[in-house]
């Protein structure tokens, strides 16, 4: 069998005002991804009063960073 080289993109986002809506370029628009491939993803986070932020995040396959994205 071919192993899985899917990794999960799970970005932190602390910031804003009430909840955070999320939107990916793969269409998701949930919080967190799993991609098949390292590279650039890119995200626009939505607050409750209509601030967007968008961002890029190079995925690599090399663990995990878990500091806060601010917006």
């Amino acid at each position: 069998p071919q192993p899985d080289n899917r990794f999960l993109i799970h970005p932190y986002f602390s910031g804003g005002i009430g909840s955070l809506q999320f939107k990916w370029e793969t269409g998701e628009t949930t919080n967190s991804i799993t991609v098949a491939q390292e590279g650039s993803y890119s995200i626009e986070v939505y607050d409750s009063i209509g601030c967007i932020k968008k961002f890029t995040i190079l995925a690599k396959n090399t663990g995990s960073n878990d500091s806060p994205i601010p917006i």
